[in-house]
Formats: structure tokens, C-alpha cells, sequence
């Protein structure tokens, strides 16, 4: 039986995941009953992450990863420990892929939030941490990184430009600047609030 992570957040960057463990390849797609949203607190890096929580009438896009059984243990150690196990992983129905195709007799998983948390001043939205998501995003095009913005809630907390001194453990040292600003400016009214942070 083939598996696949549906990566909604930081797990959409294939240099992310590498950091991880091994994958396979990484599909595009739409989740319907998940929505995504700023509700994540990684005390270590002293961040806010994404998370979903289910919510019948939302959907989220990602990507679904091929994965072998054996690296699971990888990745949940990843998402599970990270989150002071805030997140558990559970098994999505077939009928809940409203776009994208994997085999039927393939499992999907997706790690749910337990506790949905806001982002506060000591804990902000890291943009560290949304360039490697966005990164990812526009890996599969402009739109695609629209509707992960769009498709996500909580602009309106805490949000810090890190890019000096990032925060963000896996943070990565080459991001369209450009393009992501324009593309947050276009779509989140809250843009303009985000705070530079110098080192």
C-alpha cells in the first residue's frame, strides 16, 4: 500500500522535507473539511506555525508527498515532538480530495491540530517561516501560493519580518522577496502591520 503526507504548511517545500527523511513525489491538490489557520505555537523558536483543525464546509490546499511506511517515524517526530505533541496524525477520507488523484488504495494522512493556540508578541507569525512555506507554494505557481494565503486565517495577529535574523530553524537563504511581499500585500489586508525585527 502506497502512503502520502498531505503537507499544508512548511511540508509543501521539498527543501524542507529533505530536511526530514526521503520522499517521493509531491502532488498538488485541495482537501475539502480542513481549515488551515495561524494556531500553532513552537515554543523553541519562540513562533507561531500553521495548523488545520476539521471544519466541514473549509478547504486547504498542499500537496500530498509520497512516503515510505519506514520514514513516517521521521515525520512524526518532526511534526509530533515540534508541536509539544499538539499535533496528531489521522487518516483522511478518499472523498475528501476534491482536486488532485492518487491511487484508491493508497492511504492519506494529515497532521491535526489538538489545541488551536493564536500568535502573540512572544510568540508572532514568523516570516522566516511563511517564506519557506511560500517557497514551496510557488514551486506549483502563483496561483497555488495565492490560495494558500487566501485559504488560511489569522493574518490579523502578531507578525514579525525576521528575514535579518531568521527564527525559523530550517529557514532557507534563497526566497523570491518580490514575489512573496507582493503576493502577501495582495491578499492580506494585515501586510502592512508586520513588524521588522533586527538580530
Amino acid at each position: 500500500m502506497k502512503h502520502y503526507l498531505f503537507g499544508y504548511g512548511s511540508l509543501i517545500s521539498k527543501q524542507s522535507r529533505l530536511a526530514t527523511g526521503k520522499t517521493g513525489i509531491a502532488i498538488p491538490v485541495t482537501i475539502q473539511g480542513f481549515q488551515r489557520a495561524w494556531n500553532m505555537i513552537s515554543p523553541e523558536m519562540k513562533i507561531s506555525g500553521v495548523g488545520v483543525v476539521s471544519q466541514i464546509d473549509s478547504v486547504c490546499n498542499g500537496v500530498l508527498v509520497e512516503i515510505d511506511e519506514s520514514e513516517i517515524p521521521l515525520f512524526d517526530k518532526r511534526e509530533l515532538e515540534g508541536s509539544n505533541y499538539n499535533y496528531e496524525r489521522l487518516a483522511i477520507p478518499h472523498n475528501q480530495l476534491v482536486h488532485g488523484e492518487i491511487p484508491i488504495s493508497s492511504s492519506m494522512w494529515i497532521y491535526v491540530v489538538k489545541k488551536p493556540l493564536v500568535p502573540t508578541l512572544e510568540f508572532p507569525i514568523a516570516q522566516s517561516y511563511l517564506d519557506v512555506i511560500l517557497t514551496g507554494c510557488l514551486d506549483y505557481g502563483e496561483i497555488f501560493a495565492s490560495d494558500f494565503i487566501q485559504f488560511t486565517s489569522g493574518w490579523e495577529h502578531p507578525w514579525i519580518n525576521d528575514r535579518n535574523c531568521p527564527r525559523y530553524a530550517r529557514a532557507l537563504s534563497e526566497i523570491q522577496i518580490s514575489t512573496i511581499d507582493r503576493l502577501l500585500n495582495s491578499h492580506v489586508k494585515y501586510f502592512h502591520a508586520r513588524k521588522d525585527e533586527s538580530c
